[in-house]
């Protein structure tokens, strides 16, 4: 096989896997016929539902054995608008690992009617395909493009289930404050090829290294703005509380773990730009500083588990901002560790919010199907599933950056990055505001472990995929935690072969 098509074989294994989900999606049998009994037609629908769900499972697999093969490819596509270096082929193996675990997690949940369910799998898809291609995208074109690819498939992933008022406010939110960050994004792009006279990520990086300017600042922050709202950090945040509480658990998971490892890749690729520039430091130091009080202390008052986990990556994505201030090589190796170590955790928590979604059905009064999950509801969990117990444990532990956890690991890499540039004050208030984190983590903990279950409350049966990806996933948690030395060095050469390509 030719190395041009080596160079892009996971996006070319995401664009197979999409297509067959699109005909499963739209193919024979799926139209509506009124002539039709129901019961032919859901059992007809359930039929493509199952075939939708094992393809994209079988398709998933498939795609991280093909970014795994073409790690070590690298060079130029497409005329220079698309390139391919050791980062973006290990951020595409994370890439497709999410994939793989959210589709997994996906068919636990049952808060999708069977219609949509080939739906869901292919826009997941698509979107990571988007993700894909911003970490390897050359050029501002190529790169917004992505953008637009990954965030398109989210803004109708969003909507998919049917809900009631609440949830239909939270997507045209998400959609509304997207478009206008995009927007807003593609003006500051159109300041820098105006600045550097070319769209090329490098030639702008040279050209804003050699006449640094207050407006070459402000260009760059308004780019940046359309990765920030991918981050939710503040105050680009608004929408995350609503959607992730609302929307379905398995789209909500993919959202808060997966799509954040596209977002900081793409916010690498932009910071190349900005080496050059110190005014930088200041400015996303201070912009960290907001997002993780901001988000800390929102959490505190929550109520509901899935809100709390919001408001938490509002806080997280602001302890990656405050490492990235550093605009160093150990910065970046200290973003990507965190990125990885955070889809982990992600995929711990909502495990547990996809089993209990399984078991609670919550129904509102007009029928509309309830995505919330209080955090009462978690009482008792200890009892009722010890696996779920342990995973939930796991998860806002690591969170939390407790040892021997992967999330202790990340924030001291990240917190020492900008020690090292004299951050000093800055990471004392990242650390009060981490021990603010540790006590509402903790009030979750307490209703698993020490809160007795409520009246009526049955044990919770976990099939072996639950138990197997808890074990896993946790243990892959804590050998980071104990042994980051396993990739970290992987990830230094990677953001060194690029900050100095």
């Amino acid at each position: 096989m030719s190395g041009i098509y080596l160079r892009f074989l996971p996006e070319l294994g995401l664009l197979g896997l999409a297509l067959v989900l699109f005909f499963i999606a739209v193919g024979p049998g799926q139209e509506a016929d009124e002539r039709e009994p129901a019961d032919s037609r859901r059992k007809r629908l359930i039929r493509a539902a199952i075939a939708g769900d094992r393809v994209a499972l079988v398709g998933g697999g498939v795609v991280l054995i093909l970014a795994i093969l073409a790690v070590r490819q690298a060079g130029p596509l497409f005329f220079g608008a698309y390139r391919v270096a050791l980062f973006s082929q290990v951020i595409k193996i994370i890439l497709a690992a999410g994939l793989f675990f959210n589709i997994w997690l996906a068919q636990e949940a049952q808060s999708l009617a069977p219609r949509e369910r080939p739906e869901l799998m292919l826009f997941l898809s698509l979107s990571t395909l988007g993700m894909m291609m911003l970490v390897s995208a050359d050029e501002l074109i190529s790169f917004y493009v992505a953008l637009e690819i990954a965030a398109y498939s989210l803004y109708i992933l969003v909507p998919l289930t049917r809900g009631h008022g609440d949830h239909n406010e939270a997507a045209f939110k998400y959609f509304l404050y997207g478009a206008a960050t995009s927007a807003v994004a593609l003006f500051g792009m159109s300041i820098l090829f105006g600045l550097a006279g070319s769209s090329s990520i490098p030639q702008i990086a040279t050209a804003l290294s050699a006449n640094p300017s207050t407006l070459a600042v402000t260009a760059l922050l308004l780019t940046l703005g359309g990765v920030f709202f991918k981050l939710a950090v503040f105050p680009f945040h608004f929408w995350a509380p609503d959607v992730y509480q609302t929307t379905s658990h398995s789209v909500a998971a993919f959202i808060a773990g997966t799509s954040k490892v596209g977002a900081v890749a793409a916010l690498l690729r932009l910071l190349l730009m900005g080496l050059s520039l110190d005014q930088l430091y200041w400015l996303l130091g201070a912009l960290a500083l907001l997002s993780m009080s901001y988000g800390n202390l929102a959490a505190l008052a929550q109520r509901d588990f899935k809100r709390l986990l919001a408001y938490s990556g509002v806080a997280q994505g602001g302890y990656i901002l405050l490492g990235l201030a550093a605009l160093d090589s150990a910065a970046y190796a200290a973003a990507s560790y965190y990125a990885i170590a955070y889809l982990a955790l992600m995929l711990l928590c909502f495990l547990v919010v996809i089993e209990l979604g399984r078991t609670r059905h919550g129904v509102r009064a007009d029928g509309s199907t309830d995505n919330s999950l209080p955090i009462d509801a978690l009482g008792g969990l200890y009892s009722r599933s010890p696996w779920l117990a342990l995973a939930l444990m796991i998860g806002l532990l690591g969170l939390a950056g407790v040892p021997p956890t992967a999330g202790f690991s990340g924030k001291w890499f990240l917190f020492k990055a900008i020690l090292d540039q004299g951050g000093f004050w800055w990471v004392l208030i990242a650390g009060i505001n981490n021990t603010i984190a540790v006590y509402y983590y903790l009030v979750v903990l307490k209703a698993a472990y020490v809160t007795p279950a409520a009246d009526g409350a049955t044990a919770i049966e976990t099939s072996l995929w639950p138990r197997a990806l808890t074990l896993s996933v946790g243990l892959g948690v804590v050998v980071l935690g104990i042994a980051p030395q396993i990739i970290m060095p992987t990830l230094q050469a990677a953001v060194s072969a690029m900050i100095g390509s």
